[in-house]
């Protein structure tokens, strides 16, 4: 029994020590099951794409990823992403840049352009006034050259006044017009017959420069000599006021006015106003 019992003793230690060492590989291997959640995140963290390639190259399991097929289709995506998004970028810049020149270039043209407005319009301005001062010495002046005197005409028993005009301009003058007025005593009538004396119609014929022309003041009938002789007599007792009108070969319009008084003397005498050419 004692042997026995003895034998029984030695048995149960070997069975302890058999279990602990049957024990140490399952402690080894959960010590193992522990370590691995160690490189994993929490289960509340999504596993994107990058985290798994991470996961796979921190445990040297690259061959896993050469295997799987939807990695590659993610990688060949991701680096498509990336280079359009390059891409794009680049494309962005570029129209920015070219937006930016756009608008100074259109800022340069409108400077440009208001420029040039500036400069047509003192160019027009220039060539219009180049113009007006060449019309302007170019054109005709008409002027008295002989007066004359009144004289009676017995048998018609009127009044009447010859007098001379030229041009003292230097290019002809156009569609001349002339009004005439004659003055008896303080009485001034407009003349009935208003053309020249050598012209038939109310218009003329161009008068050149230094060209003579003449016309003549007929005044109103039933005077007599002694009403002639006694006006002739005194200063003043008769006048004429005559207006022309008349164009050069750009049509500006141009006219000339003179007005005359006989004397006693027989002088003429200039009156106080209608002497003018403008």
């Amino acid at each position: 029994m004692r042997t026995a019992l003895s034998t029984e003793e030695q048995n149960k230690p070997e069975s302890s020590e058999s279990a602990e060492c049957h024990s140490v590989p399952g402690n080894l291997g959960s010590n193992q099951e522990q370590a691995e959640p160690q490189t994993t995140h929490s289960g509340s963290e999504k596993r994107t794409f990058l985290y798994r390639c991470r996961e796979i190259l921190d445990n040297y399991r690259l061959w896993q990823f050469l295997k799987d097929p939807k990695m590659w289709f993610e990688t060949a995506a991701l680096i498509v992403v990336i280079c359009y998004t390059r891409y794009a970028g680049q494309q962005s810049r570029t129209m920015s840049n070219t937006l930016v020149e756009i608008r100074q270039q259109t800022e340069y043209a409108k400077e440009s352009a208001h420029a040039a407005t500036d400069a047509a319009t003192a160019a027009q301005k220039a060539l219009d006034m180049t113009r007006d001062n060449f019309r302007q010495d170019q054109r005709p002046y008409i002027w008295v050259t002989s007066l004359g005197e009144p004289t009676f005409v017995p048998q018609a028993g009127q009044i009447i006044w010859t007098w001379h005009m030229t041009n003292y301009g230097r290019s002809p003058a156009y569609r001349l017009r002339v009004r005439q007025f004659g003055k008896v005593g303080n009485l001034l009538v407009p003349q009935f017959q208003a053309r020249p004396a050598n012209f038939s119609g109310d218009i003329g014929a161009p008068l050149p420069p230094t060209g003579d022309q003449f016309n003549t003041v007929v005044f109103p009938p039933k005077m007599t000599q002694e009403q002639f002789n006694k006006l002739f007599a005194s200063d003043n007792g008769i006048g004429i006021r005559v207006q022309i009108t008349y164009t050069d070969s750009y049509g500006g319009s141009y006219e000339t006015s003179f007005c005359y008084s006989h004397l006693a003397s027989g002088a003429s005498n200039y009156c106080r106003e209608y002497n003018y050419i403008k």
